[in-house]
């Protein structure tokens, strides 16, 4: 793997080996204040290629190990990247940029978890090396909206007048309820 060091305790991953795959001892990263960067293809995110409408492009990724005054073990990050999204109201693609940062204690178990103060999330790692992606990934997961949809006049989906469905009387056909209306009033289907 090819690195870059760039200042004292910090690692520029370059873009060709950029994939967060080694296990990081967080322990000694945080003691030694250890940054790390890098870009990290979105395929390597599973998750995220599923909700997503396709697989290219990049995640910037940029973290930093610490203690706090408690002692906890902690790491802060930055990612950043161009999703594809299908905007839910005109089913088109669209892109979505995004720009999150995060905060979590490292914690060995759900105990430890529990004791956090509330503004702090917890990262449960029952060893000393943690695996970098399934974090950075459920963080792209909750940055993502929850429903898509283009901005404004960016969408393609069709108009609907305000106080009007964008279904019509003419276009809905025969009420699916029709049915039980008729058996509640003694006809069957077959002798109306």
């Amino acid at each position: 793997m090819y690195h870059t060091l760039l200042q004292k305790n910090t690692i520029r991953t370059d873009h060709v080996s950029s994939d967060f795959s080694e296990a990081i001892d967080y322990r000694q990263a945080a003691l030694d204040a250890r940054r790390m960067a890098g870009v990290v293809p979105l395929v390597r995110f599973e998750r995220v290629v599923q909700v997503a409408a396709d697989a290219e492009g990049e995640v910037d990724v940029a973290l930093r190990f610490e203690r706090d005054a408690a002692g906890r073990n902690l790491v802060r990050g930055r990612l950043r990247a161009d999703i594809a999204l299908v905007c839910q109201r005109c089913l088109e693609p669209m892109r979505h940029a995004l720009d999150t940062r995060f905060r979590v204690a490292v914690v060995t178990d759900d105990r430890e978890a529990g004791s956090l103060p509330p503004d702090l999330e917890a990262w449960v790692v029952p060893d000393r090396h943690l695996d970098a992606l399934p974090l950075l990934e459920d963080e792209l997961l909750l940055s993502l909206p929850i429903v898509a949809r283009h901005e404004g006049e960016e969408c393609r989906a069709p108009a609907v007048a305000p106080g009007t469905s964008a279904t019509s009387e003419d276009t809905r056909g025969e009420s699916p309820f029709a049915v039980l209306r008729e058996l509640n009033s003694g006809k069957t289907p077959e002798n109306h």
